[in-house]
């Protein structure tokens, strides 16, 4: 069995991530005071740290983003 290739994820793609993990819980609910636009600046803010951090966030290649319910 051979496992996909971990790839780098982008900028978008840790914003999208960390913004549907701040709203949202490990069933798709979401949190009752969870703020898109609070959520998207946290996600923002968490990316670019990392990033200047020196982390590199890695995904499975061909993995689909995060998606809200009934989106």
């Amino acid at each position: 069995m051979t496992e996909d290739p971990l790839v780098p994820a982008s900028h978008a793609e840790m914003v999208a991530a960390l913004t549907y993990g701040l709203r949202f819980d490990a069933h798709g609910k979401a949190h009752r005071q969870a703020s898109e636009l609070a959520a998207r600046i946290a996600a923002e803010t968490l990316a670019a740290t990392l990033a200047q951090s020196g982390f590199v966030l890695m995904q499975r290649a061909g993995a689909s983003p995060p998606r809200t319910p009934g989106g």
